[in-house]
């Protein structure tokens, strides 16, 4: 009896150790599933992904059977592609805010507009998942999203960056296509729809939450160390830019590189999984000069250089033979440092100029670009508007551009102020500006010829 006992509180033990094991697997299996970003969608919210986009009253864009369609005033046509080989079989497309539709397809991510009825590829630098993209969807914060069978990614659509989300956030694939609503993004799979609610908490910033502010030092190559601990949600990755400057590079190895002799004010950008950006630090920095041409050597060799233009250049005979060797001198010192100028590629202005402002090649599939400014009226009209309209002064147009894509609403607003101003000094009366647009115009180079491509929209701000 005694035995009988000790097994029958061995077994009740046993069973109570399971019943607490199961239930905290339970638990922990909860609180996974709180912890994922995607959800099951309810069956009665599923959505139909449209293959079909209206760009305008005259203008509309299909799928049908993997070909890309528009009918244009009633007239049902084949979308051409600058592609030479063509983009493959469509399998969707979206519609930006922008009026640009993005369109994925077995050759990749192309684009088209209204004005520039022809698909092509669209400007993504690195990063892109591998395989076909299935399903594309846009949001209202210039975002791109986009399955393949599968990976799960965002890009941006200004920049041309990419973020492909970890395998483990991810539900079981593979994937068939994706959707944008009401602030969610709505992913397929062959079990079902999965909801993801992006931008949930705080934007990127470092760990104690301030900008770090920090003067540095390039090496001769052009190149800073840092060392930045940013947070962000689903982990954060930097960018950085250089005032006066629109793009967003990429730091890798917490080194930021391409920095010309001079001084510069670096900012790094601390950016998601969502590709929300934020400000982690503003750094002014001076490149030196290579040291062959520090201001200690420069003026020793440039001296000695003349001394031997000059005994060179002197006439063994003949009068005014100073005056001459003087003048073959000059003429001969102006080419040289014309040459030196076209070597080191840094020289822009005449008559020093970078070889690369004659030499510089492009070849079948390069793109040209060509920033613009728009003004945007109430009734959503855009006009072009010159940069004198605008009151701006300019070399390198993104020089001042660049400030306004990246910059406050107060500062666009001083802008649409002065737009408006000139605007009624020539004498147009009506409506005013209430926007301001800011596109990167590109020109395909192909096999056939130049083709005008639909453009990026860096910026494009409103004050209603």
């Amino acid at each position: 009896m005694r035995h009988l006992e000790v097994c029958t509180r061995q077994v009740l033990l046993t069973a109570n150790l399971l019943v607490c094991m199961i239930g905290c697997g339970l638990v922990a299996s909860g609180d996974l599933l709180a912890q994922s970003p995607f959800v099951v969608l309810a069956s009665g919210l599923q959505p139909e992904v449209a293959a079909t986009v209206r760009l305008n009253q005259d203008i509309e864009v299909r799928i049908e059977g993997g070909a890309l369609l528009a009918t244009v005033r009633g007239e049902q046509v084949q979308v051409p592609s600058t592609e030479p080989g063509g983009c493959g079989t469509f399998h969707a497309l979206t519609l930006e805010p922008t009026g640009r539709v993005v369109l994925a397809a077995e050759g990749g991510l192309f684009v088209l507009d209204a004005e520039h009825l022809i698909a092509d590829r669209m400007d993504v630098e690195e990063d892109l998942p591998e395989g076909a993209p299935l399903g594309v969807a846009a949001d209202g914060h210039n975002r791109v999203w986009l399955c393949t069978s599968s990976d799960f990614a965002v890009v941006d659509a200004r920049f041309g960056y990419c973020r492909t989300f970890s395998r483990e956030d991810l539900p079981p694939g593979p994937f068939v296509a994706v959707h944008a609503v009401d602030g969610r993004v709505l992913l397929q799979t062959q079990q079902g729809w999965f909801s993801y609610r992006p931008d949930q908490g705080q934007p990127p910033s470092t760990v104690d939450g301030n900008v770090v502010e920090d003067s540095l030092q390039a090496d001769p190559a052009g190149r800073i160390k840092i060392a930045l601990n940013v947070r962000g949600n689903g982990g954060a990755t930097l960018r950085h830019r250089r005032r006066h400057h629109h793009r967003l590079y990429p730091v890798r190895d917490d080194i930021v590189d391409g920095l010309r002799p001079g001084k510069h004010v670096v900012e790094v950008l601390g950016i998601d999984r969502d590709l929300r950006t934020g400000l982690v630090a503003r750094y002014q920095v001076h490149a030196p000069l290579p040291p062959q041409y520090s201001v200690v050597w420069l003026p020793v060799m440039a001296a000695a250089g003349c001394g031997v233009l000059l005994l060179l250049a002197w006439p063994r005979s003949g009068r005014r033979r100073k005056t001459r060797a003087l003048l073959r001198t000059g003429v001969a010192a102006v080419l040289g440092v014309q040459l030196l100028a076209a070597t080191l590629g840094y020289g822009r202005s005449w008559p020093f100029v970078g070889f690369s402002m004659y030499t510089e090649n492009y070849y079948a599939g390069s793109v040209l670009y060509k920033p613009r400014l728009r003004g945007i009226f109430e009734d959503g009209r855009i006009e072009r508007v010159g940069f004198w309209a605008a009151g701006i002064v300019q070399d390198d147009a993104w020089q001042m551009l660049s400030e306004l894509a990246h910059g406050s609403g107060e500062r666009l607003q001083k802008r649409l102020d002065i737009m408006n101003r000139r605007r009624q000094q020539r004498g147009y009366r009506g409506q005013k500006f209430v926007g301001i647009e800011i596109a990167d115009m590109r020109t395909r180079l192909t096999a056939d010829g130049p083709f005008l491509v639909a453009p990026t929209i860096v910026r494009r701000w409103s004050q209603r």
